[in-house]
């Protein structure tokens, strides 16, 4: 006769091969946290990393990392699979520190516009999604150092863009902006990267 701590092993174990959406239905059908409770071991320590890079503070990372997990539980139902799970929950964690910093302006003394993002208007054709092989050779520790330089909404499109592989489609679905004002976006503050990180590394210019 198996134990209550066996069956329970064999019951994460079998969680384990089920893929986020899979988890996402059966925890929406049964109502049961076990089937979120995977989820959250999934992403509990990724959700928790970006909020170190938006707001640079263990300590608040930790309760917004928190708060996130628990927001996304309770809309869960709101995710419909257009995208995946990860994209959607990354979605969640940066809009929402990216509120907890406009709401925090005094502590983060950054100018930030409540309609920063919708201001950006561009027809430019020549801005097309390419890959931009500079930004990726950057060595990591300056790059870390760059990003904490860099505005919230700056900081949160390039790690959607570069870290979490979003494309521009999810990127103007998510800021409501037009795909050629992402690209504008992005092209502004990688130009931006780019000039901080030659600023530190000359010799790589």
């Amino acid at each position: 006769m198996l134990t209550n701590q066996t069956k329970e092993a064999l019951l994460n174990l079998k969680l384990s091969k089920y893929s986020d959406k899979d988890l996402v239905d059966a925890a929406l059908v049964n109502g049961e946290n076990i089937y979120f409770g995977e989820l959250y071991d999934r992403y509990s320590n990724k959700v928790y990393g970006k909020c170190i890079l938006m707001v640079k503070d263990l300590t608040i990372a930790q309760d917004l990392a928190q708060d996130i997990l628990v927001k996304a539980f309770t809309k869960l139902s709101t995710f419909k699979g257009k995208s995946t799970f990860s994209t959607w929950l990354y979605q969640v964690t940066y809009t929402h520190c990216i509120d907890y910093i406009r709401k925090n302006k005094n502590i983060y003394k950054e100018e930030l516009e409540e309609d920063h993002f919708k201001q950006l208007q561009s027809n430019d054709p020549d801005l097309d999604e390419v890959h931009d092989k500079i930004l990726l050779e950057m060595k990591i520790e300056h790059v870390k150092q760059i990003l904490g330089e860099l505005k919230a909404e700056e900081r949160s499109l390039i790690l959607m863009k570069y870290q979490d592989n979003m494309s521009i489609s999810e990127l103007a679905e998510m800021f409501d902006l037009s795909h050629s004002a992402v690209k504008m976006k992005l092209k502004r503050t990688r130009d931006k990267v780019k000039s901080k990180y030659f600023e530190i590394n000359p010799e790589k210019e």
